[in-house]
């Protein structure tokens, strides 16, 4: 063990046992200087052009509109046994992101989505009209019956199947893990703002753990090591093996996940720019990845990450060039879903001009990490108490008409770990054994 990897081991092991979600100035860095990261300005200048050349003509119309944002209908998808096409293929991973047209019929989305909102108004889970609240909630019997679907799972399947890895010891890394996430319920209203861009690191942009994480955390080190030693088009966001070495806890002992592709599904009609990205995903990973080590950054600083917070945020300052430059995605419709890499760049618009309902969406291979988190889910999903990652989550235990085991058919059972782990927990006395 070298130096540097001895003053990282001490620094991450005090900030766990602190419990403090804070950091002072000096502990930041101390931190940047034990990565003793060195941009060259070569590499700085080439990157920088490569983003300017890229973004100009996604601005310009150089390229089509499928090529900036692809899509496949989920029929064509069906047809192909579940594998992308290759040109499909090749711009997912280049762009971070995808659009399934009609992956549910619309039929269903109609059905599901009126039982979900008997559910939100039957038990008053929302204050005057402010339906933001409604994001914290997951055990409606709509989101179960949704998350199980079939057809929703091959999707995942057929997305983990763009990863690849050198290492097959861990089995089938194409079998997803079920990793719940929440709703996003927005009306018109007036004086409103777009989001700030966030960088997401899992469910609800947070994996459990904590924004500092992709740089002091050694397993996100190995994932960025190209990019860490100025050799950024050599990194693959796709190149799975180093990811699957994320522990099980992060900085500040919460339970982690890991998340490969997130997403919505369309619930209703979704506008135009509802959500915006940053569809040049090796080339922006880059940016925000060095940004950090520029000489014109304080030292005490990480441009855009608080420490203790989920939330990458991009700073309009350290980071103008992405920052200005987000492409808004096209319209949904009820029963189409876009799924984007982790690492995307992303902003939500609360600004809509017409209702619009989504249900969140995450994806993760079923490996030991999501093997032991799916053990905390079945926990908080027999209980229905607050998820231990997110501070939103309403507190459905007194609900009237939440899911319970009898509503998980079989698929949904093995994607939650039941089939696998019997015994750990008594679903039908609504009783847990197992230790959150």
């Amino acid at each position: 063990m070298d130096l540097k990897e001895a003053t990282l081991i001490i620094i991450l092991v005090c900030i766990s046992q602190s419990g403090f979600c804070s950091f002072p100035p000096g502990d930041l860095a101390n931190i940047k200087e034990s990565l003793r990261i060195s941009v060259e300005n070569a590499t700085w200048e080439h990157l920088t052009y490569r983003l300017e050349r890229q973004l100009h003509k996604l601005w310009n119309k150089e390229s089509s509109h499928e090529d900036v944002i692809p899509e496949i209908h989920y029929h064509r998808l069906r047809n192909t046994a579940g594998v992308f096409p290759e040109s499909i293929a090749h711009k997912i991973r280049r762009r971070g992101i995808v659009i399934i047209r009609e992956l549910l019929d619309k039929s269903e989305i109609k059905r599901e989505q009126s039982h979900l909102v008997e559910y939100i108004y039957a038990n008053k889970a929302f204050e005057d009209d402010n339906f933001e609240k409604c994001d914290g909630i997951y055990w409606s019997k709509a989101q179960t019956r949704l998350r199980q679907n079939e057809d929703l799972v091959k999707v995942q399947r057929s997305l983990l199947g763009l990863f690849h890895v050198r290492n097959t010891s861990s089995g089938d890394l194409r079998e997803p893990k079920t990793l719940v996430s929440g709703l996003r319920i927005r009306v018109p209203k007036k004086n409103s703002s777009p989001r700030e861009s966030s960088v997401s690191k899992g469910r609800l942009n947070s994996s459990g753990g904590d924004c500092l994480e992709r740089w002091v955390n050694p397993a996100y080190q190995h994932v960025y090591r190209h990019i860490l030693h100025d050799k950024f088009e050599d990194y693959d966001p796709f190149e799975m093996d180093e990811r699957l070495k994320l522990r099980s806890r992060s900085l500040h002992g919460r339970p982690k996940f890991l998340s490969l592709f997130q997403g919505w599904l369309a619930l209703s009609s979704v506008g135009a720019g509802s959500l915006s990205v940053l569809p040049l995903l090796r080339e922006a990973t880059a940016y925000v990845m060095l940004r950090a080590f520029l000489k014109d950054v304080p030292s005490e600083i990480f441009p855009g990450c608080k420490p203790g917070e989920p939330f990458f945020e991009l700073s309009p300052f350290y980071h103008r060039l992405l920052h200005f430059n987000m492409i808004p995605l096209p319209s949904l419709s009820p029963g189409d879903a876009v799924w984007w890499h982790d690492d995307l760049i992303h902003s939500e618009t609360e600004d809509v001009k017409e209702t619009e309902s989504i249900m969140r969406l995450l994806t993760g291979p079923d490996y030991e990490l999501n093997k032991k988190y799916s053990r905390h889910l079945r926990h908080n999903f027999i209980l229905k108490q607050t998820l231990f990652d997110n501070k939103k989550h309403i507190d459905e235990r007194n609900f009237k008409g939440s899911s319970g085991f009898e509503d998980l058919n079989a698929l949904g059972k093995t994607l939650m770990g039941w089939s696998v782990n019997p015994g750990l927990e008594d679903p039908s006395l609504n009783k847990c054994s197992c230790t959150p």
